[in-house]
């Protein structure tokens, strides 16, 4: 997602989505900008379940409008969300059980056993079918802090309310399990060319096209 048009997005975002179209033909690919996700959400729609008041959304941080975004799309519609520095290593049919209600990967680098939340849930990719009780649950959650003046709200507040619901919540927990490692495809460790995803980060900046003969010579060379 960005705030602009797909042709304005920076090499590297317009890369993730060819890779995303050309490994999974069998799956419709959206770009989606701010503007599209939030009248997709009913962001400010009169009786929407996922409304936030003007401006308390003026003042949120562009990553938690996006966290709010994602959570309400696949409450409503269900589906997988990819964020921008994301791109496809193997198609999801592959690698996916698209018959769980939830899919989110774990962090388990030094970073994640520090934190003060636990687990930590990676949220830069979820999967989810169409009214998860993991997705709704969350959504609802989360939307009702931001929307409260007297919750603190920090940058990664969308994995504290995950690891909350799945303390707290057996149904959460057990609709959302078993699930997969953010290792190695938030390049923390391993070998990245053996995830199914690869994040930014776990290559350099690539500013040429999207091209499959080459993506697999680099795979397998």
């Amino acid at each position: 997602m960005t705030d602009g048009s797909e042709d304005a997005a920076p090499p590297y975002a317009r890369r993730a989505r060819r890779s995303w179209i050309e490994y999974n033909p069998d799956f419709e690919v959206r770009a989606l900008n701010m503007s599209e996700a939030m009248a997709l959400s009913g962001t400010h729609e009169e009786g929407s379940a996922y409304r936030v008041e003007r401006a308390t959304w003026d003042a949120l941080r562009v990553e938690h409008k996006a966290d709010l975004l994602r959570c309400a799309l696949l409450a409503k519609y269900g589906g997988v969300w990819a964020d921008a520095s994301l791109q496809a290593n193997a198609g999801l049919s592959e690698w996916l059980d698209l018959r769980r209600q939830a899919h989110l990967l774990m962090r388990t680098d030094d970073s994640a056993r520090r934190a003060k939340h636990a687990p930590w849930f990676a949220v830069w990719f979820i999967a989810a079918s169409k009214d998860s009780y993991v997705l709704k649950r969350l959504a609802k959650e989360f939307y009702a802090d931001i929307n409260s003046a007297k919750k603190d709200v920090d940058y990664f507040h969308m994995a504290h309310v995950i690891a909350r619901l799945w303390n707290e919540d057996a149904k959460f927990r057990a609709a959302l399990g078993p699930f997969r490692s953010a290792n190695p495809a938030h390049c923390m460790g391993g070998d990245p060319r053996l995830s199914p995803i690869l994040k930014r980060c776990s290559r350099a900046v690539l500013h040429e096209p999207f091209n499959m003969t080459a993506e697999l010579a680099w795979k397998y060379e």
